[in-house]
């Protein structure tokens, strides 16, 4: 599903594709990527609230770091450390221009690790009030609406969900691909141009994901030295 949404977002950033999807699309891609983290880690949360917090930036921020310092780089456009350090106020809603656009919902996941854990201990006590809540907030900020998909997220990975098991391997592959395919595509367009950028997209995703994720991951992992994973319960 990953891996999907991605390859979605990046045929609506090109102009060739942007013509059979809409923003609305590109939009609610984002959406279910919110959705799918809250599944996810509210199966993952075993309440120990800053292990979680920073791993999950471990998760975020590398990848994001060095796609900001190549973009800033290839460019040739100044970087800005409140940008580099995801810090609110630089986001596009506040008249930033990001240096790797893609890069705005990347805050939103940084900064939602500090409530998600919140979520998951409202969900894991009554789903309701966690729908009515988020629901709300949904109508009352304007970033409300990926906060709400967070917990819709959060509150569906309290459920035993039976979904189907894919087993072809490209697509497999595209969703381990999936998070530097998101982050690469609009600096691999800036860069080479669009006629270039469309045979590299999948090569520079996977080149990230090799030797900056995957090492990334595997550091975090570390970071904790039991399991953390706990049986989500079923509601």
């Amino acid at each position: 599903m990953r891996g999907l949404l991605a390859l979605t977002v990046v045929i609506y950033h090109h102009p060739l594709g942007g013509q059979y999807v809409s923003a609305n699309v590109g939009h609610w891609c984002v959406g279910f990527f919110f959705i799918i983290s809250g599944i996810v880690l509210s199966r993952s949360y075993d309440g120990h609230y800053w292990l979680f917090v920073i791993r999950r930036l471990f998760r975020l921020w590398p990848l994001f770091a060095f796609c900001t310092i190549m973009g800033a780089w290839l460019k040739g456009l100044p970087l800005q450390l409140g940008e580099l350090l995801m810090l609110p106020n630089f986001l596009p809603c506040n008249g930033h221009v990001l240096i790797d656009p893609p890069a705005w919902s990347l805050f939103l996941e940084a900064w939602a690790s500090f409530i998600l854990p919140l979520f998951i201990l409202v969900a894991r006590r009554s789903v309701f009030a966690l729908f009515i809540t988020s629901s709300a907030i949904w109508y009352a900020t304007p970033l409300g609406w990926f906060v709400a998909m967070f917990a819709y997220g959060t509150i569906l990975g309290q459920f035993n969900l039976h979904l189907p098991s894919v087993k072809w391997k490209p697509l497999l592959w595209l969703g381990k691909i999936s998070f530097p395919l998101y982050l690469s595509h609009w600096l691999v367009n800036d860069t080479v141009g669009l006629w270039w950028a469309i045979p590299l997209y999948l090569p520079v995703a996977y080149v990230l994901h090799k030797f900056v994720e995957t090492p990334t991951l595997a550091f975090s992992r570390q970071l904790y030295a039991y399991p953390i994973a706990t049986k989500p319960k079923v509601v």
